[in-house]
């Protein structure tokens, strides 16, 4: 695999890792950004220049949607159930897993280290959608498993459609948007992004 795809990869688990343990909405959302942004180039596909625009450019604009709802509503979100080492230690061994499962495959169109990023993020993408209390979480869950359809194939060695990339994209802005849309209704009523009771300290101060 080449040093871009490796880099890129390493980018995609920085990303996750910030995702799962972030208590700051501002900050999580920047895991979500990174790991999308490499996501194209660590799942050893290649995509087309067009495409990889488009891509970049919905997301910029999903992030910037999020964003906005949280600056409106709070930028603290109370932990995850399932806990910080618990969630960093099922990424990792989701990473592990798929790639001694790429490694061991005498197929050499699967990279080991790109199958296991797209593991990695199909499990935090379950561990986000899970564990997680708060809008914020659901909506990056989900977005980050759609974004995984256009990692696994190929990541295992196949393509994926221009069309297809390009309607995933549309349905990652699409979820973004309706996070903001629900972050800032629920701001009205709740103040917060919870859909649970948190302890009050983690309530942002003003």
């Amino acid at each position: 695999m080449n040093p871009i795809g490796i880099a890129a990869s390493a980018v995609v688990l920085l990303g996750l890792a910030m995702t799962l343990r972030s208590t700051n909405g501002r900050l999580m959302i920047a895991g979500v950004a990174l790991t999308l942004l490499a996501l194209p180039l660590a799942a050893g596909g290649s995509p087309e220049p067009l495409v990889l625009a488009f891509r970049t450019v919905a997301l910029l604009i999903a992030v910037f949607l999020l964003d906005h709802a949280i600056r409106r509503t709070t930028t603290l979100l109370g932990p995850m159930r399932l806990g910080g080492t618990a969630e960093l230690g099922l990424i990792a061994a989701a990473f592990v897993l798929g790639a001694l499962l790429g490694a061991a495959t005498p197929d050499p169109r699967i990279p080991a280290i790109p199958l296991g990023a797209s593991v990695a993020l199909t499990a935090a993408a379950g561990s986000l959608l899970a564990f997680g209390t708060d809008t914020l979480r659901l909506g990056a869950g989900a977005m980050l498993l759609i974004a995984a359809g256009t990692a696994v194939l190929p990541a295992l060695g196949g393509d994926v459609d221009a069309g297809v990339q390009l309607a995933f994209s549309v349905a990652e802005l699409a979820t973004a948007g309706a996070v903001a849309w629900l972050a800032l209704t629920g701001a009205a009523i709740r103040h917060d992004l919870e859909l649970a009771d948190r302890p009050r300290d983690l309530r942002d101060s003003g």
